[in-house]
């Protein structure tokens, strides 16, 4: 662990004893002059990687251990000695050990490196991570250092999501300093994670036991087939396990909701968010913010959500404070990235919701952001594509008590009809409302409720709207505002009809299973994993008026999905280091290749943010370099590569994202890896889509890789 972080040993008496040297403060207090209500002084961000986590959803568990190992402040005896005990972990290899002594009147430290072995060294070389149907050797290597001379005794075994494809047991004849090394053939099953343990019985009554995880990830995505209709009355649904054998085991699972209007599914919603796993600022808001209210949405789903939405909304805090630069506004992909107003807006807004939850929030995030929109509304910003933005910065900066109230009452006497949105509207209405100024909140909540207008050409990358996001968004600003709740069925009305396309009706009459039927006027939530082998679940329509039904069924397809072009054409090909195409029933271990993405839009008359993520079959590993740009790599044959907005290298996939402009319709990326681990492997198909438009995409089918040992 120290080694990862480049960890110093600790040597106070360097502080305490070394030479000094003149110390230098600057003062300022020109910039206490332009802001009385500044939030004080600035606080140095400091501290270890507590923020450091990202969100990486969909990744392995993996076996390699970090051991750091703290003993606390311990008593010397007499002679100046103390024994320490540390539990040490599964480990083999060296160790730094650290010690500080004081006194009153004396202090000092030393370190040392010390080797961690068993007398006969094992080391197995696990594949990162597998896919039902991959066949990966797993390598064995034993070095008798210090054992007895004899007969070794070799056995692994496997379980859970894979097996051995034939008993893996070996008695190995080792002399003294001898070794051995094997090769043994693992078959992933299905998803999750093979547990593998090693033991090795030797001369002398020597027995060494070792555990190690081999995750088991699916080759391809999780896939949502949501059905909506009316359940007429005397009609009924049922949740049993028909459907499962189309999905790999373990992660199919159905949500249903019985509503008397047009359920917006929020179950189905709030998965798809879960097993969401990528990380833009957006992209990171938009999944974590929804879940600080999930335990309300499970209250009624009378059940848990399946997932623990906790970790999430703490890892994407996390993420969001690594993306802030050091004005106090937000990089897209990174803290030294651009910045994008309605994000700053956004993000903020997301962290001083999650601290009012009771989150971890760092105050100097939310202080410096709330800095950097108040300098921004009072900017002169004339733009109708800027409004936006100022709209929602203007709540933002109200709802956290460090707004300026005639700013806001100006930029809403001047500004409101040019608005381009109701989303712009109704934020401002909420600040209005936050300072109390009721009579303009109100006009403002009358301009919000009008019917929309058609948003504008290319404000989509400016404020990440849709018709039916600015109307749910509309229906929460508004909720629990006296002067709104008069027009919030006319809104939720509006969501209804762009999320199911239906009507509504008041209340409903429905019965679960075999109990007495009751009328409800909320939604009834059910939640059922497919292939359980669990009773079915039925909820009957016994009233006289229509209910609505949603159903919703997410899980991983057992069959390979084929190729498809919906507003994308994608390829990827693989290529030798001399740009000869590469035989993927061919690859030697340890040989050299370059992945090669091309796509091309459709439509290319208007900008689009494209996400093209490839996941890697298991024999191969990303390098380090890319195959372009500021590379180390150098391939005279690949030319007019593509400049990606984001670029990420996963364990078990490459990452780009482009900001495609107008007229842009074709890009070209590339990546290098190298072939690591033997085995026959399913190489995953390549994924694009527009990030804002997930029904825009492309797939390439999946194909086979096969990895010969060197």
């Amino acid at each position: 662990m120290l080694k990862l972080t480049e960890f110093d040993s600790p040597a106070p008496e360097k502080y305490y004893f070394g030479k000094r040297r003149l110390g230098v403060e600057l003062r300022d207090l020109y910039g206490r002059l332009i802001d009385t209500r500044a939030n004080g002084v600035g606080v140095l961000r400091s501290g270890g990687d507590g923020f450091a986590k990202r969100s990486v959803a969909g990744l392995p568990d993996k076996s390699s251990r970090i051991v750091a190992l703290f003993s606390g402040i311990v008593r010397l005896d007499a002679d100046g000695a103390a024994k320490i005990r540390f539990d040490v972990p599964d480990f083999q290899g060296q160790l730094r050990l650290m010690a500080v002594a004081y006194s009153a009147t004396k202090l000092g430290s030393a370190s040392g490196a010390m080797i961690v072995r068993d007398p006969v060294v094992t080391m197995v070389s696990l594949p990162r991570f597998l896919a039902p149907g991959d066949n990966g050797q797993i390598g064995v290597v034993i070095n008798n250092l210090e054992g007895g001379a004899g007969e070794y005794r070799l056995k692994l075994a496997a379980s859970g999501a894979g097996n051995f494809a034939a008993p893996a047991e070996r008695t190995i004849p080792l002399a003294a300093g001898a070794g051995f090394s094997g090769s043994f053939q693992l078959s992933a099953t299905t998803i999750g994670n093979v547990a593998l343990r090693l033991d090795l019985d030797g001369p002398g009554d020597l027995r060494i036991a070792r555990d190690f995880t081999v995750g088991v990830r699916p080759a391809q995505a999780y896939q949502l087939r949501r059905f909506v209709g009316r359940l007429e009355p005397g009609q009924s649904v049922t949740l049993d396990d028909g459907g499962a054998d189309e999905f790999l085991p373990g992660t199919a699972e159905a949500l249903l909701s019985v509503s008397p209007r047009p359920d917006w599914d929020m179950p189905g919603l709030l998965r798809a968010l879960d097993r969401y796993a990528y990380g833009c600022l957006e992209q990171t808001t938009s999944r974590a913010l929804p879940l600080l209210y999930v335990e309300a949405v499970a209250g009624l789903w009378r059940t848990d959500p399946g997932f623990a939405p906790g970790e999430v909304i703490d890892r994407a805090i996390g993420h969001v404070v690594e993306l802030q630069r050091s004005d106090g506004s937000f990089g897209v992909w990174n803290e030294t990235d651009d910045t994008v107003p309605w994000l700053d807006a956004y993000a903020t807004d997301f962290l001083m919701r999650a601290k009012e939850h009771g989150r971890n929030v760092p105050d100097y995030a939310v202080k410096s952001a709330l800095g950097w929109l108040r300098d921004y509304v009072r900017q002169d910003r004339t733009e109708a594509k800027e409004l936006p933005a100022i709209a929602y910065a203007h709540y933002v900066l109200a709802r956290g008590k460090a707004g300026d109230l005639a700013a806001l009452r100006y930029f809403n006497d001047t500004k409101m009809a040019d608005l381009p949105t109701q989303l712009a509207k109704a934020q401002l209405a909420a600040a209005l409302a936050q300072y109390g100024d009721t009579a303009r909140a109100a006009a403002a909540y009358d301009s919000a409720f009008a019917p929309p207008p058609k948003r504008p050409n290319g404000l989509r990358y400016i404020d990440y709207g849709s018709d039916l996001r600015d109307s749910a968004a509309v229906l929460a600003f508004a909720a629990g505002n006296r002067d709104a709740e008069p027009r919030l069925t006319a809104v939720m009305d509006r969501i209804a009809e762009l999320f199911a396309h239906a009507g509504r009706t008041s209340t409903m009459t429905v019965a679960e299973n075999n109990s007495a039927p009751q009328s409800r006027g909320e939604p009834l939530y059910l939640r059922r994993p497919l292939g359980s082998g669990g009773a079915p679940a039925t909820i009957a329509n016994r009233g006289t008026t229509p209910a609505w039904r949603t159903v919703s069924i997410t899980g991983v397809p057992k069959s390979e999905l084929p190729a498809e072009s919906n507003g994308y054409t994608v390829s990827r090909t693989v290529y030798r280091p001399d740009g000869s195409p590469a035989d993927l029933r061919k690859v030697r271990q340890t040989d050299l290749f370059i992945v090669v993405i091309k796509g091309k839009r459709t439509d290319a008359s208007r900008a689009a943010r494209t996400l093209v993520v490839d996941l890697l079959p298991a024999g191969f590993e990303i390098e380090n370099a890319n195959a372009g740009g500021q590379s180390s790599w150098n391939f005279d044959w690949l030319k007019g590569l593509t400049e990606a907005a984001y670029t990420e290298r996963r364990d078990d996939r490459y990452i780009a994202a482009l900001d495609l402009r107008e007229n842009a319709a074709e890009f070209t990326l590339a990546y290098v890896v190298r072939a690591v681990t033997p085995g026959d492997f399913t190489y995953p198909a390549l994924v694009v889509e527009d990030m804002y438009e997930p029904e825009t995409t492309g797939r390439t089918a999946i194909s086979k890789l096969a990895v010969q040992p060197r």
